[in-house]
């Protein structure tokens, strides 16, 4: 459970003369973090990064995030989604409650991202208070609705609204807007 995951953080931290820290970027983090030789040795990942980048056609990735500070940088990878990783839990239900879950979630997503939000530094930068969002919305962004000024089909978003019948909305509507990243199952 959560409560025992969380105390046995705390203890390795201690043996660590360390303490645990909820938080979502770590204000250290440096770009050079952010370098494939850090990326997870799963097949998907590095199948990920080369098929942005053949879809990019090998431009690297583009971040201006402007807050009290700016930030504008280029990366010649996806590694910078590695700095918008998050706790989560996933709660399942009933297809048939599935739509009155996801609208209620989508509705309570800006409150509690306004009490939670806990990511304003980036390399130094002063920025959102949650940098999390447009690192995420432009860490992995491809021509065709994430590179336009076009907001409703960015890759990274909520959807284009609520559920009105079932949760297969939302897949029907990513088939109808973005090709598959990976097409072929890379199970390890």
């Amino acid at each position: 459970d959560l409560e025992s995951l969380w105390q046995r953080c705390q203890r390795v931290a201690a043996e660590l003369n360390s303490t645990v820290m909820l938080i979502g970027i770590p204000p250290t983090l440096r770009a050079e973090d952010l370098s494939l030789e850090h990326m997870s040795s799963q097949a998907r990942f590095r199948a990920i990064n080369d098929q942005i980048l053949s879809r990019r056609r090998g431009r690297p990735m583009e971040l201006a995030i402007h807050g009290e500070d700016s930030l504008h940088l280029t990366h010649p990878d996806v590694m910078l989604e590695a700095a918008t990783t998050s706790f989560q839990t996933h709660l399942q239900v009933a297809a048939s409650e599935g739509p009155a879950f996801f609208n209620a979630a989508l509705a309570a997503s800006a409150p509690v991202v306004a009490v939670a939000a806990n990511s304003p530094l980036l390399f130094g930068k002063r920025l959102w208070q949650e940098t999390r969002i447009p690192l995420f919305e432009q860490g992995v962004a491809l021509a065709g609705g994430d590179a336009s000024d076009d907001q409703s089909h960015r890759r990274v978003c909520f959807g284009s609204g609520y559920v009105k019948a079932s949760l297969l909305e939302l897949f029907e509507e990513n088939l109808a807007h973005y090709p598959s990243l990976l097409p072929a199952d890379l199970s390890e």
